[in-house]
């Protein structure tokens, strides 16, 4: 193992025995055993030859859809989970935080909890003792730590847990998607808490549906594809192919993490067409761009609001207009429907543009169905010989 390697994955793979049928019972089993009855069982491959190297000091990102083997691979990185294949090596003291409360008893206080995982994590008791205020400050539970876990919400367990996780000063973190149950004000100070990690040269893995976070906090990303390694590199580079991936419709965009929301009603099909009616995700400068959202509404719906929003290949955030904004009110939804959007003239410049479609409550606060970025649309420059930039603004030079 190198000497700058934090961490080296060298071939991993790791298989699961998945049975279909048991028997519940020891009379099951003897009677199942009497007439040559087995379980009916399947292997499944979560991870197949992932070959890795991690730098000390490097922040790296782990994506892919729900059910690809990320949160596999993290496990097996924080020997949690043994490989079935291959070897896994570390260089320096690691903490993780995988699951929500995991390794906290229930019945114990938040204190007793601190002093029972601060031992399991490598701490003696009196350094623990000189970083309780720190965890319980940065924690912001002073008025429960007292009482049991269990009566806590998931956003206390996640504050206790991360708080603990990074008060041992790890020299490798390891984080899975568990931030994203926390509010907007804690999330800042979690991304705060991490660059002081980045600053001090420590090594950080994270596990994120978030890719803008994964872009801006990570200096390498690498896509788990079906329990295969399919790419790896800078996190802009991975994040574009990934999301080529979706556009295809190489994955399927019912198990994309970024789909959201309470399926009450679900967006069915988004297609994009031209002023003459064809199908197309090609157009030029000025041309004009009609958008069909099919949806199907369960139950019925009051007041829905349909928005969409379109960002740039380098992900700034173009614009997102909605049916509330425009002064569109619907009544109702039940069933299927469908409603068009449409840009008269497209400003856009040459390049690639993702789109999202989102159907919101009447608040604009809760998802109905939230494709985030899950779409993709090309444009040409055509007759115009402008170049930079994104917009194009009709305009004219004169010398005076």
């Amino acid at each position: 193992m190198p000497d700058n390697a934090a961490i080296s994955i060298h071939n991993v793979s790791v298989k699961y025995k998945l049975i279909h049928e048991r028997s519940l019972t020891l009379k099951e089993t003897a009677i199942n055993f009497l007439k040559g009855k087995r379980d009916k069982y399947e292997y499944l491959w979560a991870l197949k030859g992932i070959n890795m190297s991690v730098k000390k000091g490097e922040t790296i990102g782990i994506i892919g859809s729900n059910g690809s083997g990320k949160s596999t691979l993290l496990k097996v990185i924080a020997k949690i989970v043994d490989p079935s294949d291959g070897t896994i090596r570390h260089n320096g003291m690691l903490s993780a935080m995988i699951e929500l409360g995991a390794g906290f008893n229930p019945e114990l206080t938040g204190e007793e909890n601190i002093y029972l995982n601060g031992a399991i994590l490598g701490l003696s008791k009196s350094t623990i003792r000189r970083k309780f205020g720190e965890i319980v400050e940065f924690a912001e539970l002073e008025k429960f730590i007292d009482i049991p876990v269990k009566n806590y919400s998931s956003g206390m367990y996640m504050r206790l847990g991360f708080a603990l996780s990074t008060a041992v000063d790890p020299d490798i973190l390891i984080i899975d998607e568990i931030l994203a149950v926390g509010d907007e004000s804690f999330q800042k100070k979690c991304f705060k808490k991490l660059n002081e990690f980045k600053q001090k040269g420590r090594t950080i893995i994270i596990v994120s549906h978030d890719l803008n976070s994964i872009e801006r906090m990570c200096d390498k990303a690498y896509l788990i594809r079906d329990g295969n390694l399919v790419s790896e590199g800078y996190p802009q580079d991975v994040i574009h192919f990934y999301r080529s991936l979706i556009s295809k419709g190489e994955i399927d965009i019912s198990n994309v993490p970024s789909r959201q929301g309470s399926g009450d009603v679900t967006i069915k099909d988004v297609k994009f067409y031209s002023s003459s009616g064809i199908e197309t995700d090609s157009f030029n400068t000025g041309d004009m761009l009609r958008v069909r959202i099919e949806y199907y509404a369960s139950k019925k719906i009051d007041k829905p609001v349909f928005g969409v929003a379109i960002h740039s290949e380098n992900w700034v955030h173009i614009n997102g207009p909605n049916t509330k904004l425009y002064g569109l009110d619907i009544d109702f939804i039940q069933g299927a429907g469908a409603l068009e959007y449409t840009i008269h003239s497209l400003t856009l410049l040459e390049g690639g543009y993702y789109f999202t479609v989102a159907i919101f409550d009447y608040t604009c606060t809760q998802p109905y169905d939230y494709w985030d970025k899950c779409l993709k649309f090309n444009v040409s420059n055509g007759n115009i010989k402008e170049r930079y930039g994104i917009f194009y603004m009709p305009s004219e030079w004169k010398k005076i």
